[in-house]
């Protein structure tokens, strides 16, 4: 007998609401989907691919590792994703800057973010251009 057991963060997987801080429009590829995004205006995306691109106009941002939770210890000594920044969905709040960069919120946080200076480690995430 083969018993399955789901959870909310294994099936659906980890997800970002995208917040286009800039004043054009971005075009976000991740995989073989598209989500437009205009300026001051976000959009829940679900991550799933290592790497994706952001397009703005003729310029392409390329970032090689993906959108990712913190993570924290646990009482128990494991690896968890970091509630201050991950909601109970899997659910993580992010802006890109005109720059390219990307910045993680916490989940008190409005967008914009005011305190980019105290963002957790591997963020902000740098692109890469082509």
């Amino acid at each position: 007998m083969v018993v399955l057991i789901s959870c909310s963060a294994c099936s659906k997987g980890l997800s970002v609401d995208l917040f286009n801080n800039s004043e054009s429009p971005l075009v976000v590829s991740i995989g073989a989907q598209k989500f437009n995004i205009a300026p001051q205006q976000l959009k829940r995306i679900l991550l799933g691919h290592p790497s994706f691109e952001i397009h703005q106009g003729f310029v392409v941002w390329k970032y090689f590792r993906s959108l990712h939770g913190p993570q924290v210890m646990s009482d128990a000594g494991r690896s968890i994703l970091d509630p201050v920044y991950v909601d109970r969905d899997d659910v993580i709040r992010a802006q890109v800057d005109g720059n390219g960069y990307i910045y993680i919120l916490r989940r008190d946080e409005g967008f914009p973010i005011q305190d980019i200076a105290s963002q957790p480690p591997g963020y902000p995430l740098a692109p890469s251009l082509f």
